[in-house]
C-alpha cells in the first residue's frame, strides 16, 4: 500500500535533499553501506545542511511530511550518513543484516524530549554496541527541539504529529516480515511511541511480534501503560518471585527523576518512570528502580546511556532473569509484588 508521504520520496524535491547528503546515484542503495556496528534509520525531521543532519523542525514538502531514511556510521557525521532512496528500500535492505542462525528480528530505538538527531544518533549508536542484539537496529527520531527545556509542549505536539509516520513504518515492517519479533526501545517521550508500536503488533494479530523490550524512564501515563501491557496479556497479576527468566518487559524507574516529576505536574498523573505509589509492578515486567544508582545527569532523566543501566539492560536481553548474579539486583518488596533495585 502506498501512502502520500511515501512517494513524496521520488518528488524532485527529495532528489535534491539526496544531492545536498551525497551523490544520490552511489548512496541510493543503503544496503551496501549496512553493517554489524551501524544502525539504520527514519525520521520525519527537517534535513539540516550543517553537521547536526536534521534539526528540530518538522519536516515537510508544504504542508505534506517529508520522510528521510538511511544508514548511519559512528560517528554520525554527514560523510557517515547514506541515505536510502525510499522507506521500501530501508526495509529490504534491513534483509541482509538478519542473523541467518537466529532468524529474523529488529530492535527499534525511539529518543526522548529535548534530543537533537545527532545526540539521539550518538545514543542509538552507543546501544547498539552495549546491548549486543543480534538483529538490525533501527532509530526513529520524530522532531524535537533543542533551544530550550521551556520546549516540552511544542515536542508534545510534534510527537503526536509524528505517530501517523511511526504508525505506517511499524506496520510496513509487519506486512514485509510477518511473525518477526520486534524489540523496542525507548527513553522518556519515545515510550508513547513504543507503546503505540506494540498496540498496533496486537490489532495486528501477533502478540509473538513484540519481542523483548526496554523502557528507560517512560514518560507516559502509568496508568495507560499499564493498561497497554495488559491487553498485550500481562499485569494480571503479580511478578514471579523466583523468576527463571528476564520478563518480555523491563522497566527503568526512578524517585530521583525531576524531568518526569515535572511532567507529571503538567500533566496531573504519574508518570510511569517513576519509582512512586502507582509504579507499575506486575507479571510480564522486570521493573528495576535506579534511585540509588549514581546517575552523573543532575536530572536523574537521562540515564539510556549510563554504563551500569546498559550492563543490566543488556543482561535483560539476553534473557538472564533479575535474580541472576549478573545483573547484581537487590530485590525490594512492595503490596503488589517484588521488584529490583539496582545500586552502586
Amino acid at each position: 500500500m502506498k501512502r502520500p508521504f511515501l512517494r513524496l520520496l521520488c518528488a524532485p524535491a527529495f532528489s535534491a535533499l539526496l544531492a545536498l547528503l551525497g551523490s544520490a546515484g552511489a548512496r541510493a542503495d543503503c544496503a551496501a553501506h549496512a553493517g554489524p556496528s551501524r544502525i539504520f534509520f527514519e525520521t520525519d525531521r527537517e534535513p539540516a545542511s550543517d553537521g547536526q543532519l536534521f534539526t528540530g523542525e518538522r519536516g515537510t514538502l508544504g504542508r505534506l511530511p517529508l520522510v528521510s531514511t538511511g544508514v548511519l556510521a559512528d560517528p554520525p557525521t554527514p560523510a557517515n550518513m547514506f541515505p536510502c532512496s525510499s522507506q521500501a528500500n530501508l526495509i529490504e535492505a534491513l534483509k541482509t543484516q538478519f542473523d541467518p542462525k537466529r532468524g529474523r528480528s529488529l530492535l527499534i530505538y525511539i529518543h526522548g524530549y529535548y534530543t537533537s538527531f545527532k545526540s539521539a544518533a550518538e545514543d542509538a549508536l552507543k546501544l547498539r554496541k552495549a546491548l549486543s542484539f543480534t538483529g538490525p537496529m533501527l532509530l526513529y527520531s520524530w522532531p524535537s527541539k533543542v533551544t530550550s527545556r521551556l520546549t516540552y509542549s511544542n515536542d508534545e505536539s510534534n510527537a503526536q504529529w509524528s505517530l501517523a509516520h511511526w504508525r505506517d513504518l511499524v506496520a510496513d515492517l509487519l506486512a514485509a516480515y510477518p511473525g518477526m519479533p520486534i524489540t523496542f526501545v525507548s527513553h522518556s517521550m519515545g515510550s508513547r511511541f513504543a507503546a503505540d508500536g506494540m498496540s498496533l503488533v496486537r490489532h495486528f494479530g501477533c502478540a509473538k511480534c513484540v519481542g523483548p523490550s526496554i523502557f528507560f524512564a517512560p514518560d507516559a501515563d502509568s496508568d495507560a501503560l499499564y493498561g497497554e501491557f495488559a491487553r498485550l496479556g500481562w499485569c494480571n497479576g503479580p511478578p514471579n518471585p523466583t523468576p527463571v527468566a528476564a520478563a518480555p518487559i523491563t522497566l527503568y524507574v526512578s524517585n530521583r527523576d525531576k524531568a518526569l516529576a515535572t511532567s507529571q505536574k503538567i500533566h496531573g498523573h504519574q508518570r510511569a518512570g517513576q519509582a512512586a505509589s502507582e509504579m507499575i509492578v506486575c507479571n510480564g515486567t522486570d521493573t528495576i528502580d535506579v534511585s540509588y544508582h549514581d546517575i552523573s545527569d543532575r536530572a536523574g532523566h537521562s540515564y539510556q546511556i549510563d554504563p551500569g543501566v546498559l550492563s543490566d539492560a543488556r543482561q535483560a536481553l539476553a534473557g538472564a532473569p533479575p535474580t541472576s548474579a549478573l545483573r547484581k539486583l537487590k530485590a525490594a518488596k512492595r503490596p503488589d509484588g517484588v521488584y529490583y533495585e539496582l545500586r552502586p
